[in-house]
C-alpha cells in the first residue's frame, strides 16, 4: 500500500524503529490548527478521524531530530547492547495502541498520546501529499494535508536492523524511513509488526 515516497509495510519486531505518536480524535482541544498536550506539540492535519500528529519523534525536542528508536512492544530505547525485557518478538498481542505496558508514546508522553494504528498510518498516506525534501540536519518526507496546507516532517532517521549491530548506530540515516504503527502483523509466527 503507499506510493514511491512512502508505503506500509511490516519489519521485524525485534528491529529498532523511530516512533512518531498521535492524539486520540476524542480529545477536547481548544487550538484547531496546532498546540500542545503533556508538553508535546502536535499538529491537526484536518483528517476525517481527528487524529492529531506529534510534530516530533519519541526521545526527541526538533523536527529534524532522530530521536530514539524502540523494538516493537518495548518502552526502553534500543541500542547495539539493550537487551529489551518487554519485546513481543514471537508473542502473540493485540494492537498495543494506548497500553503504556507495550506502547513507548502512552509509556513515555501519557495522557493522550499513543502509537499510530495502520489504518492511521493510512489514512495520513491518503490524505496527505509527500515530498521528499531537507529540513534543518535531515532529509525526509514532508506529509502535507491536502485538507488544510498543514504538515508534519518525517526524519529518515534509518534504522537498526539488529540489536548485536557491531557498529551501535542505525544504518541509512538521511535514506531511509521506518515508523512503528501499534498493529502486530498476525502470522504464524508472530515476528512483524506493521511499520511505514
Amino acid at each position: 500500500y503507499g506510493g514511491a515516497l512512502g508505503e506500509l509495510s511490516s519489519g521485524e519486531r525485534s528491529y529498532g524503529f523511530a516512533v512518531r505518536p498521535v492524539m486520540s480524535y476524542d480529545v477536547d482541544i481548544s487550538i484547531p490548527s496546532s498546540g500542545e498536550i503533556q508538553g508535546h506539540k502536535f499538529v491537526d492535519l484536518g483528517l476525517p478521524s481527528g487524529v492529531k500528529w506529534a510534530t516530533a519523534n519519541v526521545g526527541s525536542n526538533a523536527v529534524d531530530q532522530d530521536g530514539d528508536y524502540y523494538a516493537w512492544g518495548d518502552t526502553i530505547p534500543f541500542t547495539a547492547t539493550s537487551e529489551n525485557k518487554n519485546c513481543l518478538n514471537g508473542k502473540w498481542s493485540d494492537d498495543i495502541a494506548g497500553n503504556a505496558q507495550h506502547d513507548i508514546a502512552t509509556a513515555s508522553w501519557g495522557g493522550s498520546w499513543r502509537m499510530p494504528t495502520v489504518e492511521e498510518f493510512y489514512e495520513l498516506i491518503d490524505n496527505c501529499a509527500f515530498e521528499w525534501t531537507t529540513i534543518g540536519r535531515r532529509s525526509g518526507i514532508k506529509a502535507t494535508s491536502r485538507h488544510n496546507g498543514n504538515y508534519i516532517f518525517l526524519p529518515a532517521s534509518g534504522e537498526f536492523r539488529t540489536r548485536y549491530d557491531a557498529y551501535g548506530h542505525a544504518d541509512d540515516i538521511n535514506e531511509v524511513l521506518s515508523y512503528w504503527t501499534s498493529t502486530p502483523k498476525i502470522d504464524d509466527y508472530n515476528y512483524d509488526a506493521y511499520a511505514f
